[in-house]
């Protein structure tokens, strides 16, 4: 065997098999799935904000999604879809305003 017999050509995928795309899919699905314990240490409660207050923002949030939503007579699943983001969105990144950042302001 030559040495080039062992190279792949330029641009072309590897021969390991992929992984199958259920695994990966669930766990890319995994990382979205929070116990009752992550979801009262999200970001913003960890950064102070009180958990109800927390809770009242994302009410509101997920509510002005779905008003604007109406009013621009968008469909059930693109709101739904929206909401998901946002709340995902908030499980990342903490609503406390810090001093170099500015505040989420759901309005």
């Amino acid at each position: 065997m030559s040495r080039y017999d062992a190279r792949l050509p330029p641009g072309s995928r590897s021969r390991e098999r992929s992984r199958d795309p259920y695994e990966v899919l669930a766990e890319s699905e995994q990382q979205w799935i929070f116990t009752e314990e992550e979801l009262l240490r999200t970001p913003s409660i960890c950064d102070g904000m009180p958990l109800e207050e927390e809770r009242q923002t994302r009410y509101k949030g997920n509510y002005f999604i779905t008003q604007v939503g109406i009013m621009l007579k968008l469909p059930q699943t693109t709101l739904s879809t929206a909401a998901v983001f946002f709340n995902r969105y908030l499980m990342r990144k903490s609503l406390v305003t810090k001093l170099s950042y500015k505040a989420l302001h759901h309005y």
